[in-house]
């Protein structure tokens, strides 16, 4: 509405501001979704981080115990190789007759 005491730049200043009003009031609830939409993409994402991160250390936990029981069955592998070994020493010394059966100390 026209203002006959305002000046006419007051009135133009303020029709301008409505309509920067009126347009600004017209695009809100649509960046407003958008923000929002945004921000659940953001929630999501950070979600999905957050299991890859689980699962990383679930797949390094799991791994870890793969090679404790890759040692152990080396340990023992190697603890076998060593008993068949004296086992087998054991056995040519007395094949040759170098092995002395131990004497009762009376």
């Amino acid at each position: 509405m026209i203002s006959l005491t305002k000046p006419i730049e007051e009135v133009t200043k303020e029709e301008e501001k409505k309509s920067l009003t009126e347009k600004i009031a017209k695009r809100l609830p649509g960046r407003i979704q958008s923000e929002e939409q945004g921000e659940a993409k953001l929630k999501e994402a950070l979600s999905r981080k957050e299991l890859a991160k689980k699962d990383i250390k679930d797949l390094q936990k799991e791994e870890q115990e793969i090679i404790d029981d890759l040692d152990k069955e080396q340990q023992a592998e190697e603890a076998t190789l060593g008993l068949a070994s004296n086992l087998k020493t054991q056995q040519l010394k007395e094949e040759m007759g170098l092995f002395e059966k131990e004497k009762p100390n009376y």
